[in-house]
């Protein structure tokens, strides 16, 4: 990632043109739901995306800056790392995934961060629930990696075994990194 996407910690918000697209097209259960934004951002385009709906709101964001814009729309912020943040297995409805881009360097292997966000935040997701994955789209079509996102997508919902698997979509938006 260049120095302009570090020094935002990753932070590409969605455009909020592409979460009223959303919004037209995510439908909600009758009667309440939860809902959660793992990389919320200042809110925006979750609010935008769950507007009108009876959910229960809740994100995460890193940086603290952000976090306190996201509590202005958005009342349950908890401000830390997703990747340290634990949530009881299936318990919310929709899952908005907007992760950071970039790759995480560890001791024994390296892989992306879209990887890493997913396959932490998937389990939260109930069984029939609706995952919105917003990822660049390269890195779903031309995924030839063994451990690439789409293969960790595949990964994580082979283990609902028995259950039925979240629905997925994947917003690719047409976005190249600054």
């Amino acid at each position: 990632m260049r120095f302009q996407g570090k020094s935002r910690l990753g932070f590409f918000a969605l455009p909020l043109s592409k979460a009223q697209r959303i919004r037209r097209f995510a439908q909600f259960p009758k009667g309440s739901s939860s809902a959660i934004d793992p990389c919320i951002g200042d809110g925006a385009a979750f609010e935008v995306i769950t507007d009108g709906a009876e959910v229960l709101r809740y994100g995460v964001e890193l940086n603290a800056y952000r976090a306190e814009q996201a509590k202005q729309r958005i009342p349950n912020i908890v401000q830390g790392n997703t990747l340290e943040v634990q949530c009881p297995v299936e318990s919310f409805g929709l899952l908005y995934l907007n992760p950071p881009y970039d790759w995480a360097l560890g001791s024994a292997d390296s892989r992306r961060t879209e990887q890493s966000f997913l396959s932490h935040t998937y389990r939260w997701l109930k069984p029939g629930g609706v995952l919105i994955f917003v990822i660049p789209r390269r890195l779903l079509v031309t995924d030839a990696r063994p451990k690439g996102v789409w293969s960790a997508f595949k990964a994580q919902s082979s283990s609902f075994s028995g259950k039925s698997v979240p629905n997925a979509s994947f917003l690719l938006p047409r976005r190249s990194e600054p």
